[in-house]
Order: structure tokens, then C-alpha cells, then sequence
């Protein structure tokens, strides 16, 4: 799963495999690319899909597939191919005092929200740290 920031553009590479032995990856496919966003149905994402190699392709997810935050799931499949499946998630992004940008949502991004404010490590445990972001 990758956290993906609100409203931007970002590739996202993906394996498509063999129907016949589920291990081959197929090379020369034309992906249909469906996306699911937070609350809504699949429907075709806006950007294109390119193949890297050995079967790896990638999908350049334009503004209008990032718009939504919460989970972003696909269904990609191509023909002799298995279908792939997976969900990342979308996340607001922030601009901390110190002038750099942190995701929200995630625990590394509100510990480090966190330290920027204390100026100082704050010894949060994990549990803690999660406990806040849900």
C-alpha cells in the first residue's frame, strides 16, 4: 500500500501476471486500469498506462484520480492475464512550520508534526502514535 498525497500526480507500478501459470509476467498487454475511490464505484482511471518490463507496467494517476482522499482501490486486468487488485491510500498533505511538506494520516508524518511543534522528540510508542491517527 503507498500513502498518495491529495490532488497530485503520481505513478503507481503494478505486476501482471500469466492466467496460464500465475508466476509469468506478460509483457506486450494493454492494462485496463479501474479505480475505486473513497465512497465511490470502479471506473476507468484518467491516466495512462505504460510497460516498464518483464511484465511491470505503471499507471500515471493524474489530479482527477488523486482527488479523493481515503482508499483508492484497483482492478487492473489485461487479456491472458490474472487480474490485479490492491488499494493505497489518499491523504491530505500539510505544510509544517519549518516550511516542509508532511503527510497526515500516517504515524510518521504526525510524529514528525509532533517533534516540529515541541521542538523536541516526544518518546511516543507506537501504540500511541497510531492510537492518534485513526
Amino acid at each position: 500500500m503507498a500513502d498518495i498525497s491529495a490532488e497530485t500526480v503520481y505513478r503507481r507500478t503494478f505486476l501482471m501476471v500469466s492466467s496460464t501459470d500465475h508466476l509469468t509476467g506478460l509483457t506486450g498487454l494493454t492494462p485496463t486500469v479501474q479505480i475505486k475511490k473513497n465512497g465511490g464505484s470502479f471506473a476507468a482511471a484518467a491516466g495512462a498506462v505504460s510497460e516498464n518490463a518483464f511484465g511491470w507496467y505503471t499507471v500515471a494517476l493524474t489530479v482527477a484520480d488523486t482527488n479523493t482522499v481515503g482508499e483508492l482501490a484497483y482492478h487492473i486486468t489485461g487479456t491472458g492475464a490474472d487480474a490485479t487488485d490492491f488499494v493505497d491510500q489518499v491523504v491530505r498533505e500539510s505544510t509544517s512550520f519549518d516550511g516542509t511538506s508532511q503527510v497526515l494520516g500516517t504515524p510518521a508524518g504526525l510524529l514528525t508534526r509532533v517533534k516540529n511543534l515541541l521542538g523536541t522528540d516526544p518518546q511516543l510508542t507506537d501504540a500511541e502514535i497510531t492510537s492518534m491517527t485513526q
